[in-house]
């Protein structure tokens, strides 16, 4: 079956927070072309705060994705040429946009002039970054041209994302433990030596590990902490493909209204599982909720090995 959707880890962190929070839509600063695929992702976002959307006579971005029988990614080859019309200048000249938001959600795909210019706008406005590292292959991107420790403030990577970013800033090998094939204990202790490498740099990460669930690691008060959330078990899946665009989004509601870390993660997984049982990246339907099922929660030592069972 081949389903064409609108897709693009901005647009569907926008398209998905424009749902979930539909009296307080975000803004959405991105290109698209005037083309087929530029209508459609245009039509996507009506009910969000498109203004600062740039129309360039460029191709509009497109991914194609092939599914393997687990509906997980198997291959993907796209063409990301138009994130060059979003320029340092382009960010400036919506400048006053930035005067009145209380997060900003960056992913890696835009240069490093572009990113460079939005985090010290950022910086000198006093506005939380959210890093959503968007790929391996440019999730080092951002550290290009920063590590300042006040200007990524929370970071959303997979577990693979984490290793090329880690391996990136300390030079150390990248080693063979991968989500999906090793042991859930193996997974986590990766992933929490991994994050509490960056925690003087970025206070709050949200490291997702595929089938196993979260790792949630922390620096409040100078006080690290880890805690483990299980994922939750579905029967069937329709695609992964916006799962964890949809993940953040969740917590980054939940997060704006003031909820605690582990209601934040629970609103995640409740449009985390939405996403998954939908052939679209972000299912029109998405509705802000908590999760009925019960979500288990293990806080993970910070040293020695660690074992959930």
């Amino acid at each position: 079956m081949v389903k064409l959707t609108a897709g693009g880890v901005a647009r569907n962190i926008a398209d998905a927070l424009g749902k979930l929070m539909p009296n307080s839509p975000p803004t959405f600063i991105s290109a698209i072309g005037n083309d087929s695929v530029g209508h459609l992702l245009w039509k996507s976002i009506q009910h969000v705060d498109s203004n600062c959307v740039i129309k360039s006579g460029q191709n509009s971005s497109f991914l194609l994705v092939l599914l393997d029988q687990q509906r997980d990614c198997a291959v993907s080859i796209g063409d990301m040429s138009i994130n060059g019309c979003i320029t340092p200048e382009k960010v400036m000249k919506n400048e006053e946009v930035f005067g009145n938001c209380s997060l900003i959600v960056l992913d890696a795909n835009l240069s490093e002039d572009t990113i460079s210019c939005i985090l010290t706008l950022a910086q000198e406005k006093h506005i939380p970054v959210w890093l959503e590292p968007t790929d391996p292959c440019i999730a080092t991107k951002p550290f290009h041209v920063t590590r300042s420790p006040d200007q990524i403030h929370y970071c959303s990577p997979n577990l693979q994302e984490l290793q090329k970013i880690v391996s990136y800033l300390n030079g150390t090998p990248i080693s063979n433990i991968s989500a999906n094939k090793n042991d859930v204990n193996e997974v986590i202790t990766e992933a929490r030596d991994l994050s509490l490498r960056l925690l003087p740099l970025i206070p709050n990460m949200m490291v997702t590990l595929s089938r196993h669930g979260i790792l949630m690691v922390t620096l409040k008060q100078d006080k690290p902490k880890a805690t483990y959330y299980k994922a939750i078990e579905l029967n069937s899946i329709e695609n992964v493909s916006g799962v964890g665009d949809c993940l953040a989004s969740g917590y980054i509601a939940a997060m704006l209204n003031g909820c605690a870390e582990s209601d934040c993660v629970r609103v995640g997984l409740n449009a985390a599982v939405q996403s998954l049982l939908s052939l679209q990246t972000v299912p029109d339907g998405l509705r802000y909720g908590v999760i009925e099922k019960p979500v288990s929660s293990i806080e993970i030592p910070l040293t020695g090995e660690v074992n959930v069972g």
